[in-house]
């Protein structure tokens, strides 16, 4: 068991090569109390820490997975869409910073899951839960479930997953592969859960 637990938590060579941009961009936008790491955490869910272009359809480039159609205000960072630019890094805290001003449960679980689902569906579900996570996931599942195929072939969708599993799972995610990343720092100012 404690082998299983080493796997899951180590650090990610990729993703350690980008601590120090994601951690500059997070204290320029966010401060130097924002807890970085969960950055570097949303990098890692998204993307491994590699840079890549989508196949998504909705043109997402990068580590973050930045979206243009839906970020017009990307062009304020000329550079974002180059690999390892630091504009890449401001773009993502940046978004954070947005994300941040308009969650109503100021947990950064509902920052993040905003990043991946409308903020306004998490927001209602946040908000009718007592901003606990695991209440909100279940009502969620209760009242707003819709299955997503999530792995077609031929057409034809192979695997089907719930909108609430989709983005509830990438809360705990974030968490996960960002908490790795803290190197002993202690989060005063922002609760995750």
């Amino acid at each position: 068991m404690q082998l299983f637990l080493l796997l899951v938590n180590k650090v990610n060579a990729d993703c350690k090569k980008l601590i120090f941009k994601v951690k500059q961009a997070s204290e320029y936008y966010l401060g130097i109390s924002y807890p970085y790491w969960y950055n570097l955490g949303q990098i890692e869910t998204e993307t491994n820490c590699m840079w890549k272009t989508s196949l998504d359809g909705l043109g997402s480039i990068g580590y973050a997975q930045l979206t243009p159609k839906y970020l017009p205000w990307l062009k304020e960072f000329p550079n974002w869409d180059v690999k390892d630019h630091i504009d890449h890094f401001y773009a993502q805290a940046y978004l954070i910073k947005q994300l941040l001003g308009q969650v109503s449960c100021k947990r950064l679980w509902c920052v993040y899951q905003c990043y991946n689902r409308s903020c306004w569906k998490v927001n209602r579900e946040a908000i009718n839960s007592g901003c606990v996570w695991e209440k909100a996931f279940g009502l969620c599942v209760q009242k707003y479930a819709e299955n997503i195929c999530v792995w077609k072939s031929s057409g034809r969708c192979l695997q089907w997953r719930t909108n609430c599993d989709i983005n509830y799972s990438y809360g705990y995610k974030v968490w996960k592969n960002g908490i790795k990343y803290r190197n002993g720092m202690i989060e005063k100012i922002y609760q995750y859960w």
